[in-house]
């Protein structure tokens, strides 16, 4: 939460590419000295430094994407999304392949190295050269900008992006200790089925980055309200069968195929109808940390004052059921008229030009 706050700050003062960089040697540096920690206490401390590195690390690749592609950036941001899900999807893979906790890490700290290089050695963002799309974004030209910025629509995203970044850590998470508790699953059909949520997760971003490339203002609110429905239906087949272990699969390979866009979709809506502020996107970046931290503590609240495994489903349930009347309130906080419908008539009244509700 800390790192998507300072990234605000950060991403303004100094080169994203340096602060990305020094993010990735932070994170590698942990990640080799971690399993070598004897201490409780320590622990703690790594895995602050941890959530640091990664949130700085993450606003910074949404910043400078927006920077680059500006109003085209959807796809884009949908695609670093795809990246995360398929790095998930790496680490029940390296569990699998090795049991040593220390080659575990290694191989992590290895990635980590050889991505802090690229961005090092790589084009700089910010040099103006790789600007592809507008520089000004969504509500372009100057004079068309508020005085004073309320952000209002990205604490409405941020909110939705919590719920669904909450639910898929959480499930992430407490999946093998559910299905221990429940025995529905031995412990290496669990970490299967964590592979499976991940793959499944993976292909539906890799879905929603092609669905994102012909998607309008008016047809996104649309698709993610169905993604949304989608996977609250697939935690509620759970609930309604929870000894099936046919339904426990179904479930969540569906839940990962409808969650894995969402992120996605949530960062496009962002950038179609916000200005590409580092603000801007740090508010969105705070809802995700918040909701990876947070939803994840309420679960084990939730589980041990008596619901037991059953809290993990309620929970993945309701962050996909909340994030659906919020998606519906942001075209009434936005600052564009093709949105917004409140301030539409009034801009038609003091303009000649048609209102283009497909494009910004």
């Amino acid at each position: 939460m800390f790192g998507a706050i300072f990234s605000s700050k950060l991403y303004m003062w100094f080169h994203g590419t340096h602060v990305m960089a020094y993010s990735l040697l932070l994170i590698m540096i942990v990640l080799i000295t971690l399993p070598f920690n004897q201490s409780k206490e320590m622990l703690h401390v790594y895995f602050m430094l941890l959530g640091l590195g990664t949130s700085v690390t993450d606003t910074g690749c949404q910043i400078m994407t927006r920077k680059i592609h500006g109003k085209d950036a959807g796809p884009w941001l949908g695609g670093n999304t795809v990246l995360f899900g398929i790095a998930g999807s790496l680490v029940p893979m390296i569990e699998i392949l090795t049991t040593s906790v220390l080659y575990q890490y290694f191989i992590l700290a290895t990635i980590v190295a050889i991505v802090a290089i690229m961005i090092i050695v790589g084009p700089n963002p910010e040099s103006g050269k790789l600007i592809c799309g507008s520089s000004s974004n969504n509500m372009k030209s100057d004079e068309s900008r508020p005085a004073v910025l309320h952000y209002y629509v990205e604490i409405v995203i941020s909110i939705m992006v919590f719920c669904f970044i909450g639910g898929k850590v959480t499930t992430t998470a407490y999946l093998s200790t559910y299905v221990l508790q429940t025995g529905l699953l031995s412990t290496h059909q669990g970490s299967v089925l964590i592979l499976v949520l991940w793959l499944s997760i993976t292909v539906g971003r890799l879905a929603g980055v092609q669905d994102q490339r012909y998607l309008t203002n008016k047809t996104l609110p649309i698709h993610l309200s169905v993604l949304c429905l989608g996977g609250f239906l697939s935690m509620l087949l759970i609930m309604r069968f929870p000894q099936g272990t046919n339904s426990l699969w179904i479930g969540f390979a569906f839940y990962g195929l409808f969650n894995g866009p969402c992120v996605g979709y949530c960062y496009d809506l962002n950038n179609r109808i916000t200005y590409p502020t580092e603000i801007s996107m740090s508010i969105v970046m705070f809802g995700l940390n918040f909701g990876a931290a947070f939803v994840p503590y309420i679960t084990t609240l939730i589980w041990n004052q008596g619901a037991g495994p059953q809290a993990l489903i309620i929970t993945t349930l309701l962050s996909m059921a909340i994030p659906l009347p919020l998606l519906w309130t942001t075209k009434f906080l936005s600052y564009d008229p093709a949105v917004n419908p409140l301030i539409r008539n009034g801009y038609q009244a003091i303009s000649d030009k048609p209102i283009d509700d497909t494009i910004l």
